[in-house]
């Protein structure tokens, strides 16, 4: 028990004796004033008899036998009751001195509980004095157990270290002396082989597919495919580059009799091809231009024995060609111009040994010349000239 508690417990005890000996008080002087009340009333009745008694013997005279004898007996009840009061007075008296010797005890008992006080607030020190010096033995006892305990653990932990790079030790020259004497693998089989990071993610795979060999390079930040190297669906030879979140942007294949190489957009949210050069369709090469929408706009092609450049429009919601430059028909150099809806308004050729230019309309709802000039049938120049219905105006 703490010092606090040893000082409640003092007062709680002062307070309780302090109430039960005011309680005791309270009921002894109720019961002397009840007793008090009693001997006056008494008295009073006495006193009012006594008075009747005097009237009567005035009135008829004192000298009869009944006169004196009501006399005697008044005057013996005032000194019974005389001696009763006196008797309670005494009891009054003696238990005024009880409550004063009571409230001496209590005058005392209070001077013994202080004198007690200190006593108890010095037992209380000295306890937990005893207590805490106590502690301090147990956890002395207990640090010096913890050291001698740890001093064996770490003892047998360097056995356990030291026979555990014995061990090592031995394992690795066993196999550098079997390393020594064996000859080394002409060639190491696997399905895969893959090279991870600290995190346990592929950065290099190298495995054999359905189609033929493939090499992939994978994102350390985000761990999708950014580069891949061997056989395509069709087992031929393919590059693919892509961007770290794994939009592919480059394509390389060996297709067929011919190389192709694509280029990719992402801007409009989906993969569209926006570059292509390869092998056409009829094995000659061929470049593709296209916006990032994926629509084309340029087309140049080797076709035959000369090449040709193919220009488109889309302005009118359809790819429409609006420039061709190339060779013609009869394998001469020649210019198409046409409008943003695809109708051809000028021709340029060089034709045989000249040049000629063409212009056309489509006012009428057809194609109709209104303009040549150009090399004449006998061999000089020559202008012609036509109505918007393709009718020759006379020279």
């Amino acid at each position: 028990m703490d010092e606090q508690s040893v000082k409640q417990s003092i007062e709680a005890a002062e307070a309780a004796f302090e109430l039960k000996i005011l309680d005791r008080l309270r009921k002894t002087e109720v019961d002397l004033a009840s007793k008090v009340g009693k001997v006056e009333s008494k008295l009073q009745t006495l006193q009012q008899i006594a008075w009747v008694i005097a009237t009567v013997a005035v009135i008829f005279g004192v000298s009869g036998a009944w006169g004196w004898k009501l006399l005697l007996e008044a005057k013996g009840q005032l000194e019974s009751t005389k001696t009763e009061l006196d008797a309670t007075g005494a009891k009054l008296a003696a238990a005024s001195t009880q409550l004063a010797a009571i409230g001496q005890n209590v005058t005392n008992l209070s001077s013994k509980i202080q004198i007690l006080e200190p006593a108890a607030n010095s037992a209380v020190e000295r306890i937990q004095t005893a207590a805490s010096e106590q502690l301090d033995k147990i956890e002395l006892s207990a640090n010096q157990e913890a050291t001698k305990l740890h001093g064996e653990e770490e003892k047998q932990l360097n056995q356990f270290l030291g026979d555990t790079k014995h061990e090592v030790d031995s394992a690795l020259a066993d196999f550098r002396d079997r390393l020594s004497s064996t000859t080394p693998a002409n060639e190491i089989q696997a399905r895969s082989l893959k090279i991870v990071n600290s995190d346990g993610h592929a950065l290099i795979s190298l495995a054999a597919g359905d189609s033929g060999g493939i090499i992939e390079i994978f994102s350390n930040d985000s761990s999708n495919r950014v580069s891949a190297l061997g056989a395509t669906a069709g087992g031929d030879g393919g590059l693919w580059l892509a961007n770290k979140s794994g939009q592919e942007l480059l394509r390389a294949n060996a297709g067929g009799t011919g190389g192709n190489l694509l280029l990719y957009s992402y801007s409009s949210g989906s993969q569209q091809q926006i570059t292509s050069i390869g092998e056409s369709t009829s094995g000659d090469g061929g470049l593709w231009l296209s916006n990032k929408s994926g629509k084309e706009l340029v087309y140049a092609s080797a076709g035959g024995t000369g090449g040709n450049l193919y220009l488109f429009s889309i302005d009118s919601g359809s790819q429409e060609g609006i420039v061709n430059l190339g060779r013609s028909s009869g394998g001469d150099g020649g210019l198409w111009l046409s409008n943003k809806s695809g109708q051809e308004l000028l021709r340029a050729n060089a034709g045989g040994t000249s040049g000629n230019l063409f212009l056309y309309s489509y006012g009428s709802g057809s194609q109709h010349q209104i303009a040549g000039l150009g090399e004449s049938t006998s061999g000089d120049g020559g202008l012609w000239l036509f109505d918007k219905s393709g009718n020759p105006i006379p020279r």
